[in-house]
């Protein structure tokens, strides 16, 4: 009885399909389907062919599907899906997978693998709609399964937020992993720095059917995502003592049981690090308790100690100042070593730092702008100097100096601060020594007139800081967690004393101290608002109107002397292309070495802006560069380290001091080539005598040596059963 019902509605379905009526036809055999119990391949091939007469061939290939699995005319089904469907989307396939291949092949953030050509896959995809697609082997054109993303969408990524590292399993949907990137992204403090997003794939071979059908071009270009394949893939990843482990894992609802050994070998991998932490630590100390030291001392006396230099890729003049030292060591046959991130989401670590000094076993650690004690798996028998480039809170922190060990001495570019000299690091733990230069790299270059077209212009300034609107930005960040009409007054107050401190700057005048900072504050926020914020708010704040926003406004202020005055010039670095005034003359970043020399060898003048050290290493790149420097002349008490200590004003270089004698400078070295080439030729004899890199080991190694001498009383020509200086004690 219900075969012939459904019967008569395939017939009065057929008749209405002759008529034109697509929707009745449809109807009728949908009611017929239901019926048969949805399970009549008779019926479900007779609505395939419905929709394809129709042009309806997305939900033609869904009800094709359905025969598949019911076996009706499964091999005509195949030979259908392949020729009526696949076929027609082949080439775009195979199109898509070269691309997306060809990218992963160069891509840095995945363990090297080889990648099929489009031939040799073991799937081939199709897409059904945006959120389905049909996996089916290549050698028999079987189907082996039907990816829907609805079934995987995580509903809940409220519980992710900004700065999470999360490794996900098994998601496929790009918009979805797009959607992760979006919610855990966060913008670092240091350009460069970003924090992975690991993609996890049990079966390469699935992965690989995505990369068929979808551009992965936004993803790659995110410069951030992991791609991991198999549980192999995720141990070799993580066995590197720089990667950060997730500190969530998004599993697949769909594999609970991959979720499970996911899990179980990240716990695995992590236990690991931490046993390897301690058996690193042991066979560190055991060497160095059982140091030759009397060979240690003659390795330093003859300029031959076993030198690791620890930097960061997320600094920019400070990795090439620690460049340029491990060139100086291997030109002067110094051993040396360097330990720096290998990529941007990798991270010095415990691990990391106790693993380079097994391999390499360092007589002496050099590191810039950070302490030992910062550091407690450095074991306390290897001589560490901390290089000091920038007045950092650690280094002006009152504490500091007593926390420094025996073997712990600081390289200080400081001649003349009154606030590091009162913190009171002892005399004979300070080598002072300004920052030299690579002589090689900044040297005089013939440009060709690509880079003449490019570079030429009457003024050069180069410099990464300078735009104080990225202070405002945190400045506003810090306060943003408050209610929110009472946030809008903070800020709007916080604006005001913005552009207070800027009226300063103008008119060339200094702040450069908390009390004035205070000063401002009060005036503009008033003492009911300020009691609002808590101590520790304050002493950010402090910080960053001296170092973040007061800095850099008295780098930009000249610069806009400059364009109010429509000199020629332009600005090298990252901060000026959305600067609100100074945008204009935005080239872009420089790279740091042979660019920025050629830079200024395609200039007339070099400007030295640093708001609070007039011996600037900028000094040395402009000089060498064939270029006249002029540098501004900074108040006594706020100068930090006089240029004029070092280098003869008006014979090798010129100072300015405001507006009116800045453009009067320019102006006369503009009109005076020949007072420009003298200058810049005495000055150059100047630095190659006294200030290279190579100068600079060899001078920091004696004067080292000379310490420790008068520090430990030790005397190389004492017999071989000398005592160690790691235990003595000062007289």
């Amino acid at each position: 009885m219900l075969k012939e019902e459904w019967e008569s509605y395939v017939n009065l379905a057929q008749e209405e399909d002759k008529k034109g009526n697509f929707t009745n036809a449809l109807n009728l055999l949908n009611k017929a389907l239901v019926i048969s119990g949805d399970e009549c391949g008779d019926i479900l091939y007779k609505i395939v062919q419905l929709m394809l007469k129709y042009n309806y061939s997305s939900e033609a290939l869904s009800f094709f599907i359905k025969c598949y699995k019911l076996d009706y005319l499964k091999e005509a089904t195949k030979r259908k899906i392949l020729n009526e469907f696949y076929l027609l989307t082949c080439q775009k396939n195979k199109d898509t997978y070269l691309n997306n291949i060809e990218k992963l092949k160069n891509y840095e953030y995945k363990v090297q693998r080889e990648f099929p050509e489009f031939e040799d896959l073991k799937y081939y995809c199709l897409c059904m709609d945006d959120n389905r697609y049909i996996v089916f082997e290549k050698e028999n054109s079987n189907i082996v399964k039907v990816i829907n993303f609805n079934n995987s969408k995580n509903e809940n990524m409220e519980q992710f937020n900004a700065g999470d590292i999360v490794l996900i399993i098994n998601e496929f949907n790009n918009k979805q992993i797009l959607e992760y990137e979006r919610k855990t992204y966060q913008k670092e403090p240091i350009p460069g720095m970003k924090k992975p997003l690991y993609l996890f794939y049990s079966d390469f071979e699935f992965f690989l059917c995505s990369a068929q059908l979808f551009d992965l071009a936004e993803i790659f270009d995110l410069k951030r995502l992991v791609f991991l394949f198999g549980i192999n893939d995720v141990e070799a990843w993580f066995a590197h003592s720089q990667t950060q482990n997730p500190s969530l894992i998004q599993g697949n609802k769909l594999d609970i049981e991959m979720n499970k050994m996911v899990l179980e070998k990240m716990g695995e991998l992590h236990n690991n690090k931490l046993n390897n932490i301690v058996k690193l630590q042991t066979e560190i100390d055991y060497y160095y308790s059982n140091l030759d030291l009397l060979k240690l001392y003659e390795r330093l006396k003859n300029l031959r100690p076993r030198i690791l230099f620890i930097t960061s890729r997320f600094t920019t003049f400070l990795q090439y100042c620690i460049r340029d030292c491990v060139l100086a060591c291997t030109n002067l046959n110094i051993p040396c070593d360097l330990l720096i991130e290998e990529s941007d989401i990798y991270r010095l670590s415990s691990l990391s730092i106790l693993d380079k000094i097994n391999e390499f076993k360092p007589d002496l650690i050099i590191m810039i702008d950070h302490f030992a004690w910062e550091y407690p798996v450095v074991n306390n028998k290897i001589i560490f100097i901390t290089w000091i480039q920038d007045p950092l809170p650690q280094i002006m922190d009152v504490n500091s100096p007593s926390k420094l060990g025996d073997l712990n001495f600081i390289i200080s570019p400081y001649t003349s601060y009154k606030e590091f000299d009162e913190l009171g690091y002892p005399e004979g733990k300070i080598i002072k020594y300004t920052i030299p230069v690579n002589h090689r790299i900044y040297k005089y270059y013939k440009l060709n007139d690509e880079e003449i077209n490019k570079y030429s212009t009457d003024i050069t300034y180069i410099a990464n800081g300078g735009n104080a609107y990225y202070g405002y930005e945190s400045l506003i960040t810090l306060v943003s967690s408050r209610d929110r009409q009472e946030n809008d007054i903070i800020i709007k107050r916080l604006k005001d004393a913005f552009s207070m401190l800027y009226d300063v700057c103008r008119q060339g005048k200094y702040a450069y101290s908390n009390q004035k900072y205070m000063e401002i504050l009060n005036k503009c926020l008033g003492g009911t608002l300020l009691s609002t914020l808590s101590d520790k708010e304050i002493e950010w704040m402090l910080y960053i109107f001296r170092f973040e926003i007061e800095y850099n406004m008295h780098i930009s202020v000249p610069l806009e002397w400059l364009d109010e005055s429509k000199y020629k010039f332009k600005l090298w670095g990252k901060s000026w292309s959305d600067h609100p005034i100074l945008s204009k003359y935005s080239m872009g970043s420089a790279s740091n070495g042979e660019e920025v020399s050629k830079i200024y060898n395609s200039s007339k003048i070099g400007l030295g802006l640093s708001p609070y050290i007039s011996m600037h290493y900028r000094y040395f790149e402009v000089i060498l560069s064939n270029c006249m420097y002029i540098g501004r002349s900074i108040p006594g008490d706020i100068d930090t380290s006089k240029i004029k200590s070092f280098f003869i004003e008006n014979k090798e270089m010129l100072l300015f001091d405001g507006k009116d004698d800045m453009f009067n400078k320019i102006d006369y070295c503009l009109n005076n080539s020949p007072k420009r080439s003298e200058i810049i030729e005495l000055g150059t004899a100047s630095v190659l005598e006294k200030y290279t890199y190579e100068g600079f080991i060899r001078n920091i190694l004696e004067m080292l040596v000379d310490r420790l001498r008068n520090i430990y009383k030790f005397d190389i020509e004492e017999s071989a059963d000398q005592k160690s200086f790691y235990n003595l004690h000062e007289q």
